[in-house]
């Protein structure tokens, strides 16, 4: 009977020390609810990895919901008082966005930005051309938005080239 409680002391102790239960985004609630229930709820660790979870999963359709409630959650731990509260989830968030791999890094992108803000995005760094050929890939099937993004790219390209290359050319002319 002793060993029997040992054991089942032991199988208690290592449920409760397991990662906390898998929590869900409550979709029925508008963003700002759901917001607030993620930082009441979460550490901003914990959150990020939630919304980037859940932002995996989601759809385009989302993005009105996905862009409010990431915008929210950003909000509510800034005004909770807690100086690093916000800088933690974002960094934690980026962090582990730029862990994904290629495909889900531009899922992520499309459910939370339109084509066009994603090409201006992309197009500031030579580095995320990889990134910015994976979306061109995912909107093939919508020429609209393909065209949107597409366009963008270019035009922020170009602006971000004569910029860097300014840039170069007072370099050299200070020397």
């Amino acid at each position: 009977m002793r060993c029997l409680i040992k054991i089942s002391v032991a199988v208690i102790a290592s449920l409760w020390s397991c990662a906390p239960a898998h929590r869900v985004i409550n979709t029925e609630l508008p963003p700002e609810a759901a917001a607030e229930r993620i930082v009441l709820d979460n550490s901003p660790e914990e959150a990020a990895t939630l919304l980037l979870d859940w932002l995996q999963e989601a759809d385009t359709s989302s993005r009105a919901f996905a862009c409010r409630l990431v915008a929210k959650v950003l909000y509510n731990y800034d005004s909770i008082g807690a100086a690093d509260s916000s800088a933690r989830f974002v960094t934690y968030f980026d962090g582990q966005t730029s862990r994904l791999d290629i495909a889900k890094q531009a899922h992520v992108l499309l459910v939370l930005n339109t084509p066009d803000k994603i090409g201006a995005s992309l197009a500031r760094s030579p580095s995320r051309h990889p990134l910015a050929l994976k979306v061109d890939s995912v909107l093939a099937g919508n020429p609209a938005a393909l065209q949107s993004f597409r366009e963008s790219y270019e035009k922020y390209k170009s602006i971000y080239n004569r910029l860097r290359n300014e840039n170069d050319t007072t370099i050299c002319a200070d020397n």
